[in-house]
């Protein structure tokens, strides 16, 4: 089986990578390197075999995966500020990228895997959320996942492309992005401990939202490849179903670090303070909206993937936390010796 891989250089693209690289699968990895690594790809083959371009020009993508039996779509633009402050390209990328995906799989037969996000649930406030709940956000991230996901929808309904949508929840991994302005909150954490920086928070100690390892996640999606029990197209969350408090991740990070970490509570309305821009113009970004994002919980209900795919998350996200805080805290101090952050 030959699988290509859209996003591989990224957090979770590149540990899927070397996982299925090493199961002996065929793979063709692509990624713009934006946001993801050639270091995240541990496997020297994968590093050799990556193809550095974006997917917006068709028949060069056509080309690389025509002989594809499945697609996993990882790449996206992925920080919701960043998506805020440039929604035209936010939707170019994460529509355009998933439009380009399905009609290369419509021609070739190709299956697609495609990551969007718990963040559709944006604006729902009963827990656990579920596949069947009505959701309609109004940030540009979550909006931007939502219509390639009805584009999903329709290809299936139209020309019978076979698809399953990943909605994943909060993926906690050592190699997530932490040179972005707002990386997810434990690598923001070790960044800001590394870099001998207070870390300011943003929402109260008890917040607490669904945290995946992404190894879980991982073993999630390489049971699509041996298993292929899912057809048609299906949604599904990617959740642990618990929640971590914001207290509990600080707590791991300092058992994990062996050190104190000093906090400065801010408020939510300044969630985005560095991106001043969304706030300014005849129409700033509403304030509330984003005093809303710092404070919501979320929580996934996974038993509709318990019950077509058999999974459900194993690992101890706080344990995983502790286990991998120093060689994060190595990777922060490597990256800021070769300038890349500061």
């Amino acid at each position: 089986m030959k699988i290509g891989v859209t996003g591989a250089a990224g957090g979770i693209g590149s540990i899927l990578a070397d996982h299925l690289f090493e199961l002996g699968y065929e793979l063709v990895l692509i990624d713009d390197l934006s946001t993801g690594s050639l270091l995240n790809l541990r496997n020297e083959q994968n590093r050799k075999n990556l193809i550095v371009n974006d997917l917006s020009e068709f028949s060069v993508v056509l080309k690389s995966l025509e002989n594809c039996n499945l697609i996993f779509h990882l790449a996206a633009i992925s920080s919701l500020a960043q998506c805020q402050l440039d929604p035209a390209k936010a939707i170019s990328v994460n529509v355009g990228s998933t439009a380009v995906i399905c009609e290369i799989a419509r021609i070739t037969g190709a299956q697609v895997i495609f990551a969007s996000t718990s963040a559709v649930y944006e604006r729902n406030t009963t827990l656990p959320y579920s596949e069947s709940d009505s959701v309609g956000p109004v940030l540009v991230y979550p909006f931007s996942k939502l219509t390639a996901e009805q584009h999903l929808r329709n290809s299936f309904e139209s020309c019978g492309v076979s698809s399953t949508i990943f909605r994943f929840f909060n993926v906690f991994g050592p190699r997530q992005d932490f040179r972005r302005p707002g990386p997810p909150l434990v690598n923001f954490v070790v960044r800001e401990i590394c870099m001998g920086r207070e870390v300011i928070i943003y929402a109260p100690m008890h917040q607490a939202r669904d945290y995946v390892y992404v190894n879980d996640v991982v073993e999630l999606l390489t049971s699509v490849v041996t298993q292929n029990k899912v057809e048609g197209c299906v949604t599904l969350n990617v959740a642990s179903g618990r929640l971590i408090t914001v207290q509990e991740i600080l707590q791991a990070v300092e058992g994990g670090l062996g050190c104190e970490i000093h906090v400065r509570q801010s408020t939510p309305s300044l969630l985005w303070e560095r991106h001043k821009a969304l706030f300014e113009g005849c129409f700033p970004l509403n304030s509330q909206i984003v005093v809303d994002e710092a404070l919501k919980q979320s929580l996934g209900s996974i038993a509709t993937c318990k019950q077509l795919l058999g999974w459900e998350a194993t690992s101890d996200v706080l344990v995983k936390i502790v286990e991998d805080a120093p060689a994060m805290a190595a990777e922060v101090i490597a990256a800021a010796k070769r300038g890349e952050i500061s």
